[in-house]
């Protein structure tokens, strides 16, 4: 708010440094009445509604409304402190809260603590109000009004708390002797009588007790009253994670609260020259340009812990010598909230940008390549600020940036284009305008770079083969289908013989069927080749990882090859295999015009063809006639979804039924080899009986 009001030029006003012109210059006086007018119209409309009861009888005066919000909110008094204290060691874990939850609400409590003690407190002022609190805190129940009263005081030291307990003590003994006394005396006096001869414990006035006292009420409530700033305090807090992962220094940088404006208008607007800050902070949103959101830890002072929320740069106009200097543009500067003062870190300076950086005993003076690029005063406080202001225009036609110009900065600035083609362009004159003046060699590694075009190498083929059938067999598990397949099947496992390439599949209705399948591929493979299996290659699929299977293949002595993870190209001859067989089958599909249901016979077909194609991965001899040990005939193979006809003899009705049964199931067998459907026609019949591969059909 303040900032805010500071940009309308009504703050001295508000703060009463612009006091009210005489009688004698009406022209001034009326122009500064409408002035305050409009400083108390703001403060109004900004503050939410229920804060706007303290502005009766001073609506048209902003220095009171703004001392009264002052007051209201910012009270610092001991019985404040003495309630915060309370909640702080009153702090127990929840049963599900974490450590660092925890933690978190330790460090809101403890910084509550901190706002509400004055500019000027000394260790020997919180000492004495410490044990104060600690006097009033040991009171048992009984002693409740004494310690209501005395939180009330407006200073709060153990001189005064002895003084009163002292009293309180007198009182009681002097309570009791009357009681023993006249008890009976007690017992026949009325109750008007005793009334008005009862002195209150809080205000001192007879005719009443401390429990019927309005002026107690009221100080109750005016101390439980609700603060809004202590809640969003806590609430940020609560926000904080671990602190134990700090990557960034504020140097000598604290947080006193945290404000609730967007514009921080309690911050300071100067930049404060740090030696011990990593990195440029401020407060400031609004004066970042290129935000982008960005959090990490950073340690205060205090050993407090904040957190930034975002990164991007921040131009200032130097003062040098009473005149403007070019703009200087701070590159790396991190939006820190919590923060109250804006750093500027001369190690990131010096470290990173090169600057030199000259001190004497009243002035800092910051060159880059013998040149004065800005200053800083130093104060009696031993404070450098720098002299200049933060440039809060939307664009400026000049400015210096912090970077050296070097092809560097151009590559980044040119979207991180190659240095190559940088370098093309300027020695080329193919653009105008890029300034060089570093001839520093650019950093052959750069991050985003690497970040953005990073691609994987081309993976190597391998240079070795079996020298010899079933030395290596690779495998892998294909599916689910989108469609089961007529006998309902959902996926396929394919075996290949590294040494003929012959091909194999078998399916499956779900992957635990896997090793079943393994156990009927090795027994027909090494009954028919005579030989035994050496190795298989596999990944790491939990098909094939099964302590079943593990065992099985330890117990016959196959060497396990596993593929490293997310890498299937060490598998390749498998997956590749697999990417063949669907594109093909697809087209099988495709041209025959049969539904997806069909794709066990399209593959089961299509592999009966493949083996007896010629392979580059085999020279001069197709994988079957290394599997066989003959050569392929193709002299059966047709079109596959053609229509195909068998002509069956004249038979008994008994045979009929019998060799019709028999038929279809070999000839369905041969016709998914041969790639055709089937019609079945039985002479001299009265009708044409026909049959198609739309019922089941086995693969074997």
């Amino acid at each position: 708010m303040q900032a805010w009001l500071m940009s309308k030029e009504l703050w001295m006003l508000v703060d009463g440094d612009e006091p009210c012109p005489g009688d004698s210059e009406t022209d001034l006086k009326l122009k500064w009445k409408r002035r305050a007018q409009k400083a108390a119209g703001e403060l109004f409309l900004s503050v939410e509604q229920d804060q706007k009861s303290h502005f009766h009888g001073i609506l048209s005066d902003p220095v009171r409304i703004w001392k009264t919000l002052r007051d209201v909110h910012m009270s610092k008094k001991p019985g404040a402190r003495f309630n915060a204290y309370d909640s702080l060691f009153s702090i127990r874990k929840q049963a599900n809260e974490s450590l660092q939850s925890l933690c978190a609400r330790i460090d809101a409590a403890m910084q509550n603590i901190q706002d509400l003690r004055p500019t000027k407190f000394t260790l020997k002022e919180m000492d004495d109000e410490l044990h104060s609190m600690a006097l009033i805190r040991s009171l048992p129940d009984e002693y409740k009004s004494l310690s209501q009263s005395l939180m009330l005081l407006d200073d709060l030291n153990k001189t005064k708390i002895r003084e009163a307990f002292l009293a309180e003590e007198t009182n009681s003994k002097r309570r009791g002797e009357q009681n023993i006394a006249g008890t009976s005396d007690i017992a026949l006096s009325t109750s008007s009588t005793s009334k008005y001869d009862q002195e209150c414990d809080f205000c001192g006035v007879k005719g009443h007790t401390s429990s019927e006292c309005r002026r107690l009420v009221n100080a109750r409530a005016y101390a439980r009253r609700p603060r809004t700033w202590k809640k969003q305090t806590a609430n940020t807090a609560n926000n904080e994670t671990e602190q134990s992962s700090v990557v960034e220094s504020a140097g000598n940088a604290s947080s006193y609260h945290i404000s609730s404006s967007p514009l921080q208008i309690d911050a300071n607007f100067d930049w404060n020259a740090d030696s011990g800050a990593t990195s440029h902070m401020t407060p400031h949103s609004h004066w970042i340009r290129n935000y982008t959101p960005f959090r990490t830890p950073i340690r205060l002072a205090n050993d407090h812990i904040v957190y930034s929320a975002g990164i991007g740069s921040v131009r200032f106009i130097p003062m040098i010598g009473g005149k403007k200097a070019r703009v200087v543009e701070f590159t790396r500067v991190l939006h820190v909230p919590d923060l109250r003062t804006n750093l500027l870190s001369i190690l990131y300076l010096t470290r990173q940008k090169q600057f030199t950086v000259t001190i004497n005993s009243h002035e800092m003076k910051f060159t880059r390549d013998n040149t004065l690029l800005f200053t800083a005063k130093i104060n009696e406080n031993n404070a450098a600020f720098l002299d200049g202001a933060t440039d809060e225009n939307t664009e400026s036609a000049s400015y210096i940036s912090t970077l050296p110009l070097d092809i560097s900065l151009w590559h980044r600035r040119l979207a991180h284009h190659d240095h190559n083609s940088v370098k093309h362009m300027i020695s080329k004159q193919l653009v105008t305008g890029i300034d060089i003046k570093s001839k520093q060699a650019p950093d052959p590694i750069c991050e985003p770079c690497l970040s953005g075009k990073m691609n994987a190498n081309p993976f190597p083929s391998s240079k070795t083969r079996a020298s010899k059938p079933l030395e290596l067999i690779h495998t892998d598990l294909h599916g689910p289908f989108k469609t089961r397949t007529i006998s309902g099947y959902r996926y396929w496992i394919t075996f290949i013989d590294d040494y003929t390439r012959f091909r194999a599949v078998l399916f499956l209705k779900s992957k635990d069927e896997a090793f079943n399948a393994f156990k009927r591929y090795k027994a027909y493979a090494e009954n028919h080749l005579d030989a035994k299996i050496q190795c298989m290659r596999v990944d790491k699929g939990g098909e094939y990882m099964s302590t079943q299977f593990i065992d099985f293949m330890l117990d016959n002595g196959i060497t396990r090859q596993y593929t490293v993870r997310a890498r299937p190209q060490q598998n390749g001859v498998a997956e590749r295999a697999n990417r063949t067989i669907e594109e093909h089958v697809i087209a099988m599909l495709d041209e025959s015009r049969l539904p997806p249901s069909f794709l066990g016979q399209a593959v089961a077909a299509y592999i009966h063809i493949w083996n007896r194609c010629s392979t580059t991965s085999v020279d001069s001899k197709t994988p079957y006639e290394l599997w066989h040990r003959k050569k392929p005939d193709v002299s059966h193979l047709r079109v596959w979804g053609c229509t195909a006809y068998v002509h069956i003899q004249r038979i008994s009705a008994l045979e009929s039924v019998l060799i019709w049964k028999n038929a279809f199931s070999l000839v369905t067998q041969m016709a998914t080899k041969v790639g055709c459907s089937i019609i079945l026609q039985q002479s001299e019949l009265s009708s044409q009986n026909e049959l198609s591969l739309m019922k089941d059909t086995s693969l074997a």
